[in-house]
């Protein structure tokens, strides 16, 4: 297992059985600013510094008293080139650790009702699954033989 480390987070690259590799996204917890409570509470944070554009669910910023800076509209695309076209609030937030007093203020996010949604799944037939078992490829769940998982963003 290599471990690869920067100031503020972690990425586990582990090596699989198979030779793959895996990525464990870092996620850490913060503090975020509550207008309706003047104070802060715990929330998850799934970081990736190559996003475009950062998002909260639109849940937490209602409960959070978060105030509109502007609406915007998004598309975004999926695998399968799923579409979807929604519109979104920009909110200031103001973040901090756990154990230290410094203070991210002003930080713009988006919302959005759903941020995940539940895999789908897509019926193989027999050609497919000739295809797939007089290749050895590899399915990873092997008890899903006749259904491969897709990812959709819905």
């Amino acid at each position: 297992m290599k471990n690869l480390r920067s100031q503020r987070r972690k990425t586990i690259v582990q090596e699989a059985p198979t030779g793959l590799k895996q990525h464990v996204l870092p996620f850490v917890t913060a503090m975020i600013f509550s207008e309706d409570e003047i104070d802060y509470q715990p929330v998850n944070l799934l970081l990736d510094s190559g996003a475009q554009r950062s998002f909260i669910k639109s849940q937490l910023s209602n409960d959070l008293k978060l105030s509109a800076l502007r609406t915007a509209s998004f598309t975004t695309s999926g695998m399968g080139e799923v579409q979807e076209i929604f519109s979104s609030n920009e909110v200031p937030i103001t973040l901090k650790g756990l154990k230290c007093s410094r203070k991210l203020k002003k930080l713009s996010v988006y919302t959005k009702e759903k941020l995940t949604t539940n895999l789908e799944t897509a019926q193989l037939s027999r050609e497919d699954l000739k295809f797939i078992s007089t290749r050895d490829i590899n399915i990873a769940q092997k008890h899903c033989q006749r259904q491969m998982f897709l990812w959709t963003y819905s």
